[in-house]
């Protein structure tokens, strides 16, 4: 039985459609590997506005917090909700900062991202005169985008982790804007 597969597989191609073969996968490989490469080049080069140093960060008037949710959904704390905390309230208090757009979904009355960061950086003593609440962060691009066309930022401080696609979607979002920058505070913790 195998034989007769691999006879029916030999008469298939015949060497001239194996030629062909070679080379449209060939070709797939090679543009594989260029939208690869181009990709690793636009991470690279954005790599140049990441910080994870307080006194690195250049000062900037407003940061924007992504929103994300305080508890888990098995109840306990969310390390990246007191990750981001933590960095608005330190480059708060070293100066880098003077004002706070917090942006975040709040789709349902039970579940108001924006509220509970607010919350949050009240107690820890930042004036809710510098607290901006954006309702209608759903998405990183969504935020960014709106921080530009609502808020009217030239350039901002982004407070997230360096999870997902944010790279890529800054990128994005800065393109539509003419290539104005975006500095980012990049705060990098185990999740709990």
């Amino acid at each position: 039985m195998l034989t007769r597969y691999l006879k029916f597989i030999s008469t298939l191609f015949t060497p001239r459609r194996w030629q062909i073969f070679r080379r449209v996968v060939l070709s797939v490989l090679i543009i594989l590997f260029l939208l690869l490469w181009f990709a690793n080049q636009v991470i690279s080069h954005e790599r140049q506005y990441t910080y994870d140093d307080v006194e690195k960060v250049p000062y900037n008037k407003v940061a924007v917090v992504l929103g994300t949710s305080k508890y888990l959904t098995s109840g306990g704390l969310n390390q990246y909700f007191q990750n981001r905390i933590d960095a608005t309230v330190a480059l708060w208090f070293s100066g880098k900062i003077k004002q706070i757009i917090v942006s975040g979904d709040n789709a349902h009355m039970s579940y108001n991202e924006p509220r509970e960061m607010r919350r949050e950086l009240l107690k820890r003593g930042i004036p809710a005169s510098a607290i901006y609440s954006d309702y209608a962060g759903f998405r990183t691009l969504d935020s960014i985008l709106r921080a530009h066309g609502v808020f009217g930022l030239e350039c901002m401080i982004r407070i997230a982790e360096a999870i997902g696609l944010d790279v890529e979607r800054d990128y994005i979002a800065r393109g539509r804007r003419r290539g104005e920058t975006i500095g980012w505070f990049i705060t990098e913790k185990e999740q709990a």
